[in-house]
């Protein structure tokens, strides 16, 4: 005699495995969503803050007489005096030689109380700056930074910028390091 069907042993046990196999999926899924969230949330802080480390270093490379204060905390800047007329040529205004400021003074500014980069307009640019280096591996690990240096490159002036930025909370917290030379063409 032949028997049609399940046992309830077999229907228990299938049903366990599939149960444990949809667990299993499920952890897979909110796994794969927090390292999502995680990369997500690294591009947005990482792209608003190195556009405008562009920024600053675009503004940094035409400027004259940069001056960096004692602490490396703040860099202030002119810009080289321009004709009023527009050469024929090339269609700029050029710069007055003997070059000499054009007197209006421009900043950049980092607060690490609050954690912003500013200009002199006051408008902040970085956001989330430590203070502190937290890469285990480093040679300045734990210690202070200068957010701005002087560099000498090939015998030409340089000015180095250097922020740490920090995202998360606890356990997630991320860190990216904005590191770049600029030459100074004046």
């Amino acid at each position: 005699m032949k028997r049609r069907g399940f046992s309830l042993i077999e229907m228990m046990s299938s049903m366990v495995i599939v149960s444990l196999v949809f667990l299993g999926l499920g952890a897979m899924l909110v796994n794969g969503m927090k390292g999502f969230s995680r990369s997500s949330n690294d591009i947005t802080v990482t792209n608003a803050n190195a556009q405008n480390m562009r920024r600053i270093t675009d503004a940094l490379r035409g400027a004259m007489g940069v001056n960096i204060n004692g602490t490396g905390t703040q860099i202030t800047f002119s810009y080289p005096k321009l004709s009023t007329t527009t050469d024929p040529v090339t269609g700029e205004k050029e710069q007055i030689i003997p070059v000499t400021s054009d007197g209006v003074l421009r900043s950049y500014t980092v607060d690490f109380a609050a954690g912003t980069l500013k200009d002199q307009n006051n408008r902040i640019l970085v956001k989330n700056i430590i203070s502190t280096d937290p890469q285990v591996g480093s040679s300045q690990y734990g210690q202070a930074y200068c957010p701005f240096n002087y560099s000498i490159i090939g015998g030409q002036q340089a000015v180095t910028i250097n922020l740490i930025t920090q995202t998360g909370l606890n356990s997630y917290k991320r860190y990216q390091r904005f590191k770049t030379t600029v030459f100074l063409r004046s």
